[in-house]
């Protein structure tokens, strides 16, 4: 079944340092109620027979609650990444797919908390984006073509721990070394009592890798009451960097959105410190959107809720809930071509 993505409005840029944000409204009505928020009754957990590449989550909440692609769990034997949307209706406990973005911490057993979101590149290995493939949605004209198209996902499914430890090892040289090697310690360690002036700091001749962990702290201060105040009615956002939209996200709740929005940008502000700031243009952004708009989207499996399409510039991934036709809670969009999503 085939998925029209949901239309969507872009408002005026803010520009701050390297990124351009823009809002974005849907018109997309949802009846469901959801939370995509740390609750204090979900809880994700080892299995019984722990897997590097597996967890548990439960939802002992009345709200469903939605865990999008990218979340950072912190804890467990190690911090993991989950790989896709997650929903869970209450009460409801399934195994799901992570990544792993710790090295060095396998053993003590510590009680796990969502954190925050992935950078761009990890994204871009996570969905093991590659610029080479051209658009791989264009085969889907058949169950058997999309048969093949997942099959072959899960055959690269074995490289793509070692595409995201690449993408980790990428901002620990930004950032120095981590003492877990812990890519949720180098998002997340924002020094918020020791905004430094990054240009002081360059002219006292301090190392880079302060340079660029000031400039972060400094840029994240700047862009810290968007991230906590949106805009009336705004439920996504566009995020631009280096001249290009880089992501696009939203959610049928904007009560979801707004959690999610501090956990989006700062991630984005750890890309953002390591480049020149080149405003993205208003044009760039609604053809992006466009794109978006234009493309169909399929369900992977028949009695999946997960949509995924795109073409050789976005590459979008959905969860929707049936009420009688699809509606979509949670739209993430790349840039399949943008250098921060496939930046090693």
């Amino acid at each position: 079944m085939r998925v029209i993505s949901d239309r969507m409005h872009i408002g005026r840029p803010t520009h701050v340092g390297p990124i351009s944000l823009f809002p974005v409204w849907t018109e997309n009505p949802v009846q469901l109620d959801y939370a995509a928020s740390q609750r204090r009754g979900l809880v994700i957990k080892e299995l019984d027979d722990p897997q590097v590449s597996r967890l548990v989550a439960k939802n002992g909440n009345r709200t469903p609650v939605l865990i999008p692609e990218g979340t950072i769990i912190r804890g467990n034997r190690q911090t993991r990444a989950v790989m896709r949307d997650i929903f869970l209706f209450p009460h409801e406990s399934r195994k799901i797919p992570v990544v792993c973005v710790e090295q060095g911490r396998w053993g003590d057993q510590v009680t796990a908390s969502i954190t925050g979101r992935v950078a761009f590149s990890v994204t871009g290995a996570i969905r093991d984006l590659d610029p080479d493939d051209g658009n791989p949605f264009i085969q889907w004209e058949s169950a058997a073509e999309r048969t093949a198209f997942l099959a072959e996902q899960s055959r690269r499914e074995s490289t793509r721990q070692s595409q995201v430890w690449e993408r980790v090892h990428r901002y620990e040289r930004s950032y120095g070394m981590r003492t877990s090697s812990s890519l949720d310690s180098i998002i997340n360690d924002v020094r918020s009592d020791m905004r430094i002036d990054y240009f002081d700091l360059a002219e006292q001749g301090i190392d880079g890798i302060d340079l660029v962990a000031n400039r972060r702290d400094e840029l994240w201060s700047q862009i810290e009451s968007f991230a906590n105040n949106p805009l009336s009615g705004q439920n996504g956002v566009l995020i631009g960097m280096l001249g290009h939209p880089v992501a696009l996200e939203h959610f049928a709740n904007r009560e979801a959105f707004s959690a999610q929005l501090p956990f989006l940008l700062r991630a984005a502000v750890t890309d953002a410190a390591m480049i020149d700031a080149v405003p993205t243009p208003t044009s760039r952004a609604h053809a992006f959107a466009d794109a978006v708009m234009d493309t169909q989207l399929n369900f992977i499996k028949p009695t999946s809720r997960l949509l995924m399409g795109g073409n050789d510039l976005v590459d979008i991934r959905s969860h929707a809930i049936d009420f009688g036709r699809p509606e979509t809670l949670h739209t993430s969009v790349v840039n399949r071509r943008h250098e921060l999503v496939l930046a090693c």
